[in-house]
């Protein structure tokens, strides 16, 4: 089992690199970014489930951004590739791989940034095969920076979510555990393993969200944001779609060698529909806070971190309440 996982990172490593080769060689003559991360940590309920069960890890992540020349004035294209590989020591691990390119064109003098931008994601999960899927999203954000200590924005974005286990195989299997939730994955979390089953169907999800954010400067060293959201998911199994509406506050204090960090959000979700065991169906509607810290310290190009986030989930369905705590240190380095 060891050399099988050893061989399934080195196989998404090797996919990602030669595919952000592609946009080194696109972009010869300016050098790309590159950051590689590796940590290790704790995860208390890796299934997100009131049945909880915890296991450590390790995470490995390389990332590729590079500029691809345009000669376009007002405009800048950006390439992105990246490759994510978490390793739990109790259970199967996960793999990513994501694509991606920025547009990004400036109005209004300088002081109207508009970014453009797609991205596709590969995610396969040797534990909980039901999350496997193939992602595209389409976003776009809107900062106005005409101001001296805040600059206000908008995101909206689309994603296209297709599983490929199909929605009834993968239950059948009585995971007790629900979804994952990676960047363009659902936030929902999926539901539990008392859900009414559909043999055979596929589940295609379709995700809307739009937010807007306010960054505000208080001082040279400290930065804090705030963000209200709506998300909508449309997905093909009808237990699995739900409107959300949250609201996020973080804080950042940085100096030359450290920083630190604090995030709290709440977040409602209010299901479209799920069903009762003697038929029928009931309301659900789940409570999600969500509080995060973390601090890091940077040593030339070499980040050395240490974060810690708990979950709170609470839900109209008992199964479908769940509390996790991850914990997790590392380093990231800067090529």
């Amino acid at each position: 089992m060891f050399f099988n996982k050893i061989r399934r990172f080195t196989l998404a490593m090797i996919v990602t690199s030669m595919l952000s080769s592609l946009f080194v060689q696109v972009n010869a003559s300016k050098a790309a970014d590159y950051i590689m991360e590796a940590a290790v940590g704790y995860d208390d309920n890796y299934g997100l489930s009131s049945h909880s069960q915890g296991s450590g890890f390790a995470m490995y992540d390389f990332l590729v951004l590079t500029k691809i020349p345009l000669n376009i004035p007002y405009l800048e294209l950006t390439g992105l590739m990246n490759g994510a590989y978490q390793d739990y020591f109790s259970i199967s691990d996960n793999f990513s791989i994501k694509g991606g390119v920025d547009s990004k064109m400036v109005f209004a003098r300088d002081r109207l940034p508009v970014t453009f931008s797609y991205t596709g994601e590969v995610y396969r999960d040797r534990e909980f095969t039901e999350d496997d899927l193939n992602s595209q999203q389409l976003a776009l954000t809107c900062e106005w920076s005409d101001f001296a200590r805040f600059i206000p924005a908008f995101f909206y974005s689309i994603a296209w979510q297709n599983y490929e286990t199909s929605f009834g195989d993968a239950h059948a299997m009585e995971n007790p555990f629900s979804a994952g939730e990676l960047n363009m994955h659902g936030d929902g979390k999926g539901n539990g393993k008392n859900r009414k089953i559909y043999p055979g169907e596929s589940r295609n999800d379709r995700l809307w969200m739009a937010e807007g954010r306010l960054m505000y400067y208080i001082s040279p060293f400290l930065t804090s944001e705030m963000a209200v959201s709506h998300t909508r998911c449309s997905s093909s199994q009808k237990i699995e779609s739900y409107r959300a509406d949250g609201i996020s506050v973080s804080l950042f204090k940085r100096t030359d060698a450290w920083e630190l960090s604090a995030l709290a959000s709440i977040k409602r979700f209010d299901y479209d529909w799920y069903p009762k065991d003697s038929g029928g169906a009931v309301d659900r509607r789940d409570l999600k806070i969500t509080g995060g810290v973390g601090v890091s310290y940077f040593f030339k190009k070499y980040e050395f971190f240490l974060k810690a986030d708990i979950t709170d989930n609470h839900s109209d369905i008992n199964e479908e309440s769940y509390l996790s705590r991850v914990l997790k240190c590392g380093i990231s380095r800067l090529f």
